[in-house]
């Protein structure tokens, strides 16, 4: 009778916990297209350094040398509601056309190029292919 009555207690108990301490999570992914912009280069060697820094900057891991660890928690609210927005190759090449192409004539000089490039490089290390992903806050 007792252990009946214990393991009634433990099915009621666990029954009430779940029942209310629901966690909510929601999450919703959308994904950001747009046509490519056409752009024309001065020169083959302007193609060339254009391309070497968009694809280093988005698309080039990082390398590490040696031993990395990472720790981390996670802290989650009861309600968790998360939208993120994929960004596709269209819209990472137009930003890239529109932050090399500085007087906006569809046309990749030389100079245009080579600055970008060097912007590129001076910038923050080589990102992710991962830091496609972008959480969009509500």
């Amino acid at each position: 009778m007792c252990i009946v009555r214990s393991f009634s207690v433990v099915l009621w108990a666990s029954l009430v916990l779940c029942l209310f301490s629901g966690c909510v999570s929601s999450s919703y992914t959308a994904v950001r297209d747009e046509p490519r912009v056409s752009i024309t280069f001065e020169n083959a060697n302007a193609a060339k350094v254009f391309y070497d820094a968009y694809i280093s900057q988005n698309y080039m891991r990082e390398s590490y040398k040696g031993l990395q660890v990472q720790v981390g928690v996670t802290l989650q609210s009861p309600y968790w509601h998360s939208n993120y927005q994929y960004v596709t190759d269209n819209v990472l090449f137009n930003r890239a056309v529109s932050a090399a192409d500085r007087n906006h004539d569809g046309v990749i000089t030389e100079s245009e190029a080579s600055r970008f490039f060097e912007q590129v490089r001076s910038s923050s290390p080589v990102k992710a292919a991962d830091s496609r992903y972008v959480l969009v806050a509500k």
